[in-house]
């Protein structure tokens, strides 16, 4: 219900009587036409709360029915008058998921229509929305009776969801700020139902986490710590809650086998001592599984590496990161195997991505759809090799994964690239070529300026191998090599047109869309 339709029942509910068209709208400020519309949509939900709109032609309308019903509606509209917004169904829909990912049994349908002040047909239509949200994360949408909802799936997925609710609703600077506030106050729909999902101590936990020494090597990067508290934050309510999330033996016996297990060990220990909730093996190792899959800041890739992960991780970053390389150099046709840093940067990204691809952990790339606009060759390049992990670790890769190592082809792309070879022909003295080449050298990242020549000394040097000659003066050469003239000053014009030329012959040379 938004802010007028809640105007309209206070209105009538405190004069308690009927009460004309013309004076709701001139109260309201708004036309006779608008408060009829309202009253169509009123009338829906009014009949939802057993009351109902009565209009006589010439008096007015009134609502009609038990007086109980309508002191509650009116002390409910009073103490929410400031906080009713007009609620989308994009609104409806997460208040919803979360009322059933927080509540231990049913809920009901007519709860849900009081609480969003919307008629039952209304929520019925949200539901529609909230499946399919809900089938996405593999999880099942059961209603009783048509009367009474309640969500089954696996408790790793249920787990999921509720980390993925919370993260889709604000950016993580906003989601730490709720989450370390003490006001719990706030009654508006989009925000209650949060402390449901994870009332913790919030600065404890972050405190408890940060002081694990074992986990302090990985250097988590904000985002991914962030993602670590959510996730324990979660699972600490399910676990207080009832529901406990169980691994297959033989998947709990390879988490047991690798050294980081112990560190995961002593995460839940510590978690046990401060909170009164059990952790067991299952738990521990759900967690490895998350740090291991976490992006770690940029300036602990190398010591990262060095350190070591478990050998079998690192073996398969290594191995996967070698293929990727040469089946992208025989793609492009570029030696990226010149370059040391794609390597490196690679077994950086793959040791946590391959975490992530053979447990189905989430991965959003933010920049995504950024990535396949600016490099869009480069992404079918690396879409063509996912091949590679389908027949190492026998799981297919999506397009968010795919996106980050674009990035990472990119970048060593753009370090592989050659510079233009460039002749500069000049007729001033020496102090004007000086000032000129200073200034081509700072404006051109582009240009590798070879020679400096003069125009009658230009017909005895080889141009075997040049890319560009940029002259003072104008010449009659007998090459295909673009030449170009300017003003020993290099003038704004002279840049510009520059830019031009440069960029072109630049992208002719290095670019693997060609």
């Amino acid at each position: 219900m938004n802010k007028r339709l809640s105007s309209i029942v206070s209105i009538l509910l405190r004069k308690n009587d009927y009460v004309t068209i013309d004076s709701i709208s001139k109260e309201l400020k708004v036309c006779n036409k608008t408060i009829r519309n309202d009253l169509v949509t009123l009338d829906n939900w009014l009949r939802e709360m057993s009351l109902d709109l009565d209009k006589k032609p010439g008096v007015g309308v009134a609502i009609l029915g038990d007086e109980d019903i309508k002191l509650r509606i009116l002390n409910d509209v009073v103490s929410k008058e400031n906080v009713i917004e007009s609620y989308s169904p994009e609104d409806r829909k997460l208040y919803i998921l979360k009322k059933l990912f927080s509540s231990n049994s049913t809920i009901k349908l007519q709860s849900l229509s009081k609480e969003l002040y919307v008629s039952r047909a209304t929520i019925h239509k949200d539901l529609i929305s909230v499946e399919v949200w809900l089938k996405r994360h593999k999880i099942s949408l059961i209603r009783n009776s048509d009367y009474f909802l309640f969500i089954e799936g696996k408790e790793k997925n249920i787990r999921k969801a509720i980390c993925s609710l919370i993260q889709m609703e604000m950016e993580f600077t906003n989601l730490s700020k709720l989450l370390q506030s003490n006001d719990k106050t706030t009654s508006e729909p989009q925000f209650t139902s949060i402390e449901n999902l994870i009332d913790i101590d919030f600065i404890k936990l972050q405190n408890i986490v940060l002081s694990v020494d074992s986990l302090s090597k990985y250097n988590l990067s904000d985002d991914s710590l962030m993602q670590l508290l959510i996730l324990i934050a979660v699972s600490m309510r399910r676990i207080e809650t009832g529901h406990s999330l169980t691994l297959s033996h033989d998947f709990l016996e390879e988490l047991r086998s690798l050294k980081e297990f112990n560190m995961a060990k002593d995460l839940t220990s510590s978690l046990e001592a401060n909170f009164d909730a059990p952790w067991s093996d299952d738990e521990a190792g759900h967690i490895l599984v998350n740090i291991l899959g976490s992006k770690t800041n940029i300036a602990s890739h190398d010591s990262f590496l060095k350190e070591g992960l478990s050998d079998i991780y690192n073996n398969e970053a290594t191995t996967i990161a070698k293929e990727l390389i040469s089946c992208w150099e025989n793609d492009l046709k570029i030696p990226l195997t010149k370059d040391s840093k794609l390597l490196c940067s690679l077994r950086s990204h793959l040791n946590p991505a391959i975490t992530r691809i053979k447990y189905g952990l989430p991965l959003n790339n933010p920049l995504l759809s950024d990535i396949y606009d600016t490099y869009p060759n480069t992404f079918k390049t690396v879409k063509r090799s996912a091949y590679i992990f389908k027949r190492i670790l026998d799981v297919d890769i999506n397009d968010d994964e795919i996106g980050y190592l674009t990035l990472h082809l990119a970048c060593s792309i753009d370090r592989l690239k050659e510079p233009l070879k460039t002749v500069v022909v000049c007729h001033s003295g020496v102090g004007a070529c000086e000032l000129l080449l200073n200034k081509l050298n700072f404006e051109f990242n582009e240009l590798k300026v070879i020679a400096l020549k003069s125009a009658t000394s230009l017909a005895s040097f080889s141009l075997s191998g040049v890319d560009l000659i940029i002259s003072t003066v104008p010449l009659d050469i007998d090459s295909d090599i673009r030449n170009i003239t300017i003003n020993p000053l290099l003038t704004k014009s002279d840049m510009l047109r520059l830019k031009v030329v440069i960029k072109e012959i630049y992208s002719q040379k290095n670019s693997p869309e060609k």
